[in-house]
């Protein structure tokens, strides 16, 4: 069957890469409905992506996320008051201080709350000043961003991969939720 698909596939001129995906798709609708699972349109299962897990989980900071908005903007509305992003903290007029770019490293959203807490114990909706805020990437913001709305029941998962638009003739890394 995949010879089969192979031909179609090039009598249609797709290049190699085309026609190896059509030859995967072929094959994982057919293997569906081999296995007697309804074929047509792939179901995702979302229960991966309904749940904080290792580097998601606000684990001792958890009761932090009970009252918040169960609303996706303005979730980021809040991550966005909370953090800075080390690149962008000079256009701010924050000159960053080296414990302060030291941040950047931190990666689980447990110690990320950690340090948020430590300087400022408000509730997380509070905007902090700018020079006050945690000090990241754009990790940093999808990460808090995917942990309340894991917690808050909604599913969420982080991309990563490189954006043209940043810079001209650059890929530049970038997350997003």
């Amino acid at each position: 069957m995949a010879i089969h698909s192979a031909l179609v596939a090039s009598s249609r001129g797709l290049n190699t890469t085309a026609r190896d995906a059509a030859i995967v798709v072929r094959l994982s609708i057919q293997e569906r409905a081999h296995n007697g699972v309804r074929t047509g349109v792939p179901r995702m299962n979302f229960d991966h992506y309904n749940k904080p897990v290792a580097m998601s989980d606000p684990g001792a900071h958890a009761a932090l996320f009970e009252d918040l908005p169960h609303d996706v903007r303005a979730l980021a509305k809040i991550v966005q008051g909370l953090l800075v992003h080390q690149q962008i903290a000079p256009a701010y007029g924050v000159t960053l201080s080296r414990d302060q770019q030291a941040q950047s490293h931190i990666r689980a959203v447990e110690k990320i709350l950690d340090d948020i807490v430590m300087r400022d114990s408000r509730p997380l909706p509070a905007l902090r000043p700018t020079n006050e805020r945690q000090v990241g990437v754009c990790r940093h913001f999808t990460l808090l961003h995917v942990a309340m709305l894991r917690t808050r029941g909604i599913p969420a998962r982080a991309r990563c991969g490189f954006g043209v638009y940043f810079e001209k003739g650059k890929y530049v890394d970038h997350w997003l939720t």
